[in-house]
């Protein structure tokens, strides 16, 4: 009876219980952002060390993995399901960015390259929580204002992709790309290059 009851008032309260689940998520969350429910948003750091800018959407992962790691996302961008964002030092993602379904940004190795010392890692890792105990040689990775990130591509780190770039399904990207081009490819090459322009203010678009 009282399950039954919890139950009908989430249905007729629904706003109430989404922004109460809203304020549980340890991280800054701007005016008008949307937490989808299949979102993880994972960090053992200060609030502050995830940032989501007003109207944003997050349905995928941010992970925040040592006392340094830092992930700042702008206003009215999109992180798609199964995307990872992984960070031990600091991901920078500006406004008005698409990244879509199951693409990978990481500013670090994630492993160290010594194979001993990956075995300690994982030992350490699964029987008392992530402990960054090796140099994972991070580098902070900054994806500029109006940014498409195509699915299935990996941003490695220290990468900076400059403002308008469309990465193409399925990329690698290991090195910087400079504003208004098209780049695909293992590792993503320029194929194309876009007329310069501005994105339009999201707030004043025409939907008719």
């Amino acid at each position: 009876m009282i399950s039954a009851f919890k139950n009908l008032v989430r249905v007729c309260f629904p706003e109430y219980f989404e922004k109460k689940r809203i304020k549980l998520i340890n991280a800054i969350i701007g005016e008008g952002a949307v937490i989808y429910k299949q979102a993880n948003i994972s960090n053992g750091n200060s609030r502050e060390s995830i940032s989501i800018g007003d109207g944003s959407h997050i349905a995928g992962m941010l992970l925040t993995a040592s006392k340094k790691g830092r992930i700042t996302i702008g206003h009215h961008s999109f992180v798609g399901e199964g995307t990872r964002i992984y960070s031990v030092k600091g991901v920078t993602i500006g406004n008005n960015v698409q990244i879509a379904h199951n693409v990978n940004i990481f500013d670090n190795n994630i492993h160290s390259l010594d194979p001993v010392e990956r075995q300690r890692e994982f030992i350490i890792n699964t029987t008392r929580g992530f402990i960054q105990i090796n140099d994972l040689r991070e580098k902070e990775v900054i994806i500029s204002d109006n940014v498409w990130i195509c699915a299935g591509s990996f941003v490695l780190k220290g990468v900076t992709i400059g403002e308008n770039t469309i990465v193409g399904a399925g990329s690698v990207v290991v090195k910087d790309l400079p504003a208004n081009v098209i780049a695909a490819g293992n590792p993503a090459k320029i194929i194309k290059t876009l007329s310069e322009q501005r994105c339009s203010d999201p707030n004043n678009v025409n939907y008719d």
